[in-house]
């Protein structure tokens, strides 16, 4: 079965660049712009390898959508995207994670969903 990643970005450009760089490595992809859309499809789907998150999404933020996440698809890893600005709030979700500061770059981006995949 292919591996499963879900990108939740308001951002249509980001949520966009995420999801191909995703597809890069043979992964089946899904997207949502928030958390509302995001919860919908996790219920759906029948695997998860990866959630990309922002940290802040307004409606839900993002630890509160990882923990979603983690209750369907315990040990999920989580990438959280932000700008710097978050506080702190995604570091206190447990291993595995990591964080991609927003902007970034291409081969960022890559390196990041690569190492989580391998």
């Amino acid at each position: 079965m292919a591996v499963a990643v879900m990108v939740m970005d308001r951002s249509a450009l980001t949520r966009m660049l995420l999801m191909e760089t995703a597809e890069v490595f043979d992964c089946n992809t899904y997207g949502a712009e928030n958390s509302d859309e995001a919860l919908e499809k996790l219920a759906a789907i029948p695997r998860l390898d990866l959630l990309v998150t922002e940290c802040e999404v307004g409606d839900v933020d993002g630890l509160a959508l990882a923990e979603a996440a983690r209750r369907r698809f315990p040990g999920v890893p989580v990438l959280f995207l932000g700008t710097g600005t978050e506080g702190g709030a995604c570091s206190r979700l447990a291993l595995p994670c990591g964080y991609l500061r927003k902007p970034f770059t291409l081969a960022e981006a890559l390196a990041r969903i690569r190492g989580f995949l391998d």
